[in-house]
């Protein structure tokens, strides 16, 4: 594995320094090229938590990947750049919900000066880091909320249009293998979102541009755009123009995303394509 090859995916082109302005501008860069995606999960090819696979995924396939790949390989960027990273585990669910589940999502501690929030794994809400202690922050079209709990914990909320989403964790380093049987899991059990719904995320600057099956949102400031996918066609089209995914075989899941939109929304696909 080479960081360069690394700084090339993400077109970084600055001096790659262990201090938070180059942290800040990695995270950007990052999130502006390498999408949040779950394309292997829904096509049932496995995906491993080890940096290697997410390397040859990420770098050389020009992919992007969830959690425990996006955020494995930043980890070990910034690792190579000189940063100390930790990497945290988080219970995602609304108010503390899903503490008494295992972790579900992976994302990272950083020390620079101060221990440093960093996420490139969320789908892609958060743009820059947070000091690790309460704060309050507009990232449009999000607002960041990272809050002191009870028991320990920090919840981390976004918000965009009214709609929070949020997880629990503990500030504490968790081990190398601490996720591989939840991986296992959230790829593999049929009532597991990412094998229920196909999605790919990506940030820009203003917006956060996001496709759950069929639907197509861009999420600003203002408001949100929305579209309806009509083929398989569409799909393969979507994906290669909006999230940079060159994947012609995401087309052999239509059948499966068109039954779970109609699951989801009834008779909205035929209203959504009235002229």
């Amino acid at each position: 594995m080479e960081l360069s090859a690394y700084l090339n995916r993400i077109e970084f082109t600055g001096d790659p320094r262990s201090d938070r302005t180059t942290l800040d501008a990695l995270m950007q860069a990052h999130l502006r090229r390498v999408p949040f995606e779950n394309l292997d999960q829904q096509l049932g090819a496995h995906v491993s938590t080890d940096v290697q696979s997410a390397y040859k995924k990420i770098v050389e396939q020009q992919r992007g990947g969830w959690c425990f790949e996006v955020n494995t390989l930043f980890g070990w960027a910034l690792s190579e750049i000189g940063f100390k990273v930790g990497y945290l585990a988080g219970h995602v669910g609304h108010n503390g919900s899903a503490r008494s589940a295992p972790a579900d999502h992976k994302f990272l501690l950083v020390e620079c000066r101060e221990p440093l929030f960093v996420d490139v794994g969320f789908g892609g809400s958060l743009f820059q880091s947070l000091p690790m202690a309460p704060v309050k922050a507009v990232q449009p079209p999000y607002t960041i909320d990272l809050s002191k709990e009870d028991a320990g914990y920090y919840r981390f909320t976004e918000t965009a249009n009214g709609e929070p989403v949020s997880f629990d964790f503990q500030p504490v380093p968790v081990k190398a293998n601490h996720f591989e049987a939840i991986n296992i899991t959230l790829q593999t059990d049929d009532n597991s979102p990412f094998r229920r719904t196909l999605t790919a995320q990506m940030r820009r600057p203003d917006r956060h541009v996001v496709l759950r099956g069929r639907l197509l949102k861009t999420i600003k400031a203002d408001g949100v755009e929305e579209a309806v996918l009509p083929s398989g066609e569409a799909l393969v089209s979507c994906l290669k123009q909006q999230f940079g995914i060159d994947l012609p075989e995401a087309a052999s899941l239509w059948p499966q995303i068109a039954a779970r939109h109609y699951e989801l929304f009834g008779n909205r696909v035929a209203e959504d394509n009235k002229d």
